[in-house]
């Protein structure tokens, strides 16, 4: 699990496109802040069905970032 404060361009030269897997999100209050946490799920082909592969939560400042970066998009 992890709390996304902030992000940074990343550089790559050949991103891939992957596979689709499962998402689930949830947004909850704490100490005041709210936190968006998403969940992703294995793929059909992973061993364990439905076990959770990653969690990121994003915070205030976190979400400030991806909001701006989604806004940035055509």
């Amino acid at each position: 699990m992890a709390l996304v404060q902030s992000m940074t361009p990343l550089d790559i030269d050949t991103p891939t496109l992957h596979g689709e897997v499962e998402a689930k999100f949830k947004v909850f209050e704490r100490d005041g802040r709210y936190i968006l946490q998403i969940n992703t799920y294995g793929s059909s082909k992973r061993q364990i069905q439905g076990k959770v592969s990653q969690t990121l939560q994003f915070g205030p400042k976190g979400l400030a970032q991806l909001k701006a970066i989604l806004n940035g998009i055509p």
